[in-house]
C-alpha cells in the first residue's frame, strides 16, 4: 500500500459518489491491478482500490509490451485551482500522455463517469490492448483550499 506524507483532506478522502461509481465500473471489467500516484484529489478511489482484495497496485511498461491500461488522472492547474505551481504540469499532461501513445478522454461532469470509464475499459481490455487515460477535470475533484494555504 502506498503511503504519502501529506495531511489528508477529509473532504476528499470521504468524498462519495463518482469515486464509488468509477470503482464499480473497474470491478465490472475485472480490473485486478491499479497503479497510481498518491493524491488527495482521488483519495476515496485509492482507498477503495486498496481495501479491495481483488485489486493489486502495480506499475509497468505498457506501450512496448502491448499491455492494456486505463489511467485515471486527476487534473491540476485548471478551473479554480488555488495552487499556481500546478498550472505548468496540468497544461502539458494531456499532450504528454498522447505523445506516450495514450488515448485521452476527459470527464468534466460527474454524470459522465460511468460511460467514459466503461468506454475506456472496453478500449483497453476489449481486445485492443490500448492505453487509455481518463482525465478527471478540476471541476470533478474537490480542490477547496485547505486552511493555512
Amino acid at each position: 500500500m502506498a503511503e504519502w506524507n501529506v495531511e489528508p483532506h477529509t473532504h476528499s478522502a470521504s468524498q462519495t459518489g463518482w469515486p464509488d461509481r468509477l470503482h464499480a465500473v473497474l470491478k465490472r471489467h475485472a480490473i485486478k491491478q491499479v497503479g497510481y500516484v498518491a493524491d488527495n484529489g482521488i483519495a476515496r478511489l485509492i482507498d477503495l482500490c486498496e481495501r479491495d482484495n481483488d485489486v493489486t497496485e502495480v506499475a509497468s511498461i505498457l506501450k512496448n509490451c502491448a499491455i492494456p491500461c486505463v489511467l485515471v488522472v486527476s487534473m491540476r492547474g485548471e478551473f479554480a485551482d488555488f495552487n499556481p505551481w500546478q498550472v505548468p504540469m496540468g497544461s502539458i499532461t494531456e499532450p504528454v500522455l498522447k505523445l506516450c501513445g495514450f488515448q485521452c478522454h476527459r470527464i468534466d461532469n460527474e454524470a459522465d463517469v460511468e460511460s467514459v470509464t466503461d468506454a475506456a475499459c472496453r478500449m483497453a481490455f476489449g481486445g485492443g490492448d490500448m492505453q487509455v487515460a481518463i482525465l478527471l477535470s478540476q471541476r470533478m475533484v474537490d480542490r477547496t483550499k485547505p486552511k493555512g494555504h
